[in-house]
């Protein structure tokens, strides 16, 4: 292993590492938002797993291309293949060569990043962080500062999106006992109340429920009424507000206003 964390497994040659270093720079180039990089770094890992078919460095790296592959596709059914054909590969790379922090890394950022409703990975990102996170505070150097602080922060929001916001504060509070970690407050910030927000969108969504239900009784209270022209007590709405009327006689031309009233809210 080298002493970024890497599995030294390349078969040492400068053609499969310079190969390999090529391949990444079209990876992470894509990763930026290069489609073409993207389609550039699928022929090169296709080679380079034709050539060395042992590697799970390049099984991983590949995985990661596939996936960028699945952000770019617009048919569901292609993105969905190739976010599973993806997973299938950074999963194979981690049972073959679990301690490397590179194949972790690139395992972790994808399960992070896949919507969690279809794929049920974001345990898998959390496992991934935190054996990224606690390598690194064994071994400061095994982590770029920037990286360290980005695994804190995602590794939070993971635990925020999964529902579990204790363990998301205390790993946050980890991220802000950091030396120039301020940008990620507003982040924080944001997230929470982001959440905040769609649990008020729901809490409006059910009075809103509750209101149709309201207009649609009484829209089947109005169509009995035209056809018995009476009702016993009827209830009429009026803006925001439901009054009352008591047993009376309803005219017919009356109900029907009423009925086209109730149909335009």
């Amino acid at each position: 292993m080298d002493n970024n964390g890497s599995s030294n497994q390349s078969p040492g040659t400068a053609s499969f590492d310079q190969k390999l270093e090529k391949a990444i720079e079209w990876q992470q180039k894509g990763a930026a938002g290069d489609r073409d990089a993207v389609r550039t770094a699928e022929r090169a890992f296709k080679r380079l797993r034709t050539e060395h078919p042992d590697q799970p460095i390049v099984d991983a790296y590949f995985g990661s291309v596939l996936a960028l592959l699945a952000r770019d596709e617009t048919k569901p059914k292609e993105r969905l293949r190739l976010a599973k054909s993806a997973l299938k590969l950074l999963d194979d790379a981690v049972a073959r060569a679990p301690h490397d922090r590179t194949i972790r890394l690139l395992r972790g950022k994808v399960a992070y990043r896949l919507p969690e409703k279809y794929f049920s990975r974001t345990g898998t990102a959390i496992e991934d962080y935190k054996f990224l996170i606690e390598a690194c505070q064994s071994d400061p150097s095994s982590l770029a500062p920037g990286i360290y602080q980005e695994l804190l922060y995602e590794l939070g929001a993971a635990y925020f999106r999964s529902d579990r916001q204790a363990e998301a504060d205390s790993w946050w509070g980890k991220l802000m006992e950091q030396p120039d970690s301020h940008q990620y407050r507003g982040l924080i910030d944001q997230m929470k109340k982001g959440t905040n927000e769609k649990a008020g969108s729901r809490q409006s969504s059910r009075g809103s429920s509750k209101l149709q239900a309201v207009k649609t009784s009484l829209l089947g209270s109005v169509q009995q009424a035209l056809l018995n022209e009476r009702t016993g007590t009827t209830i009429v709405l009026l803006g925001a507000s439901i009054i009352s009327m008591g047993p009376r006689k309803f005219s017919k031309k009356f109900l029907s206003s009423l009925r086209k009233e109730l149909l335009k809210r």
